[in-house]
């Protein structure tokens, strides 16, 4: 069995778990750090300068429930939904369902074995609008006007093997930072699932991954926005199956 198909499984099993695990649903109204395992639901719209939701614990789950999450500070160090900095081995978090916007990343879970971020929008962010591990699912978001990169897949230690799932997301005009060359979709790990997203007029690539990945089905169009030698999709070495993919320049 191929690396990235084996943790894809593993990713299914850890989440399916936490969804099976967590019966009450603890209602949160204000920004805070998540000390408890469990599900959480947002019960109206945040604003803060600092981080918002900081998980300091594993086995999460976080709706959103259509609310906005928005920041005000300029600090380069804050983040709408993170975990913190120290804190290592985190596993099985999920984020749903609203809209984080003006903080430096949207969404920064680096260093989580396994999450899942589904029908979020993260926009207008000043660095990247989702920032995760290697272990993680993407699917279903809108990822827009982040200056840095819509979403990028940073930390390939956490899932050897395992580039991260990315589905069924419109990623558009990212990368839009005074000499910034960053792309819609970046991930730095083999073996990524990157399919049927709508990837346009990034500021550099389009779509970047390294071989081997599968990578299907995508329309990647009208980035390179900047002149900088961006491409709408860039495979790197070999073993990728490009496959029903639109991306011509």
């Amino acid at each position: 069995m191929k690396l990235h198909t084996f943790g894809r499984i593993l990713q299914t099993a850890a989440l399916a778990s936490l969804a099976t695990a967590a019966h009450a649903v603890t209602d949160i109204g204000t920004c805070q750090t998540i000390n408890q395992s469990g599900s959480y639901r947002l019960t109206q719209n945040l604003v803060t300068s600092g981080n918002c939701l900081v998980i300091n614990v594993s086995n999460v789950s976080i709706d959103l429930a259509g609310h906005h999450i928005s920041g005000t500070s300029t600090s380069p160090l804050v983040s709408g939904v993170t975990i913190p900095s120290s804190r290592h081995g985190i596993t099985n978090i999920e984020v749903r369902n609203g809209t984080i916007r003006n903080f430096a990343h949207g969404i920064s879970l680096l260093d989580v074995h396994y999450a899942r971020i589904e029908n979020v929008r993260a926009i207008d962010n000043r660095a990247d609008g989702i920032l995760v591990s290697s272990s993680v699912v993407v699917r279903n978001s809108f990822v827009a006007g982040n200056r840095f990169a819509g979403i990028r897949i940073q930390d390939a230690s956490i899932a050897p093997g395992y580039g991260g799932t990315i589905t069924d997301n419109v990623v558009l005009l990212n990368g839009h930072g005074s000499n910034i060359a960053m792309g819609g979709i970046e991930v730095e790990s083999v073996g990524a699932l990157i399919a049927r997203n709508q990837v346009r007029h990034n500021s550099w690539h389009g779509i970047a991954a390294p071989c081997p990945a599968t990578v299907i089905d995508n329309s990647s169009t009208g980035n390179n926005t900047k002149g900088l030698g961006g491409v709408n999709l860039k495979l790197d070495g070999a073993g990728c199956l490009n496959k029903d993919n639109l991306s011509a320049q």
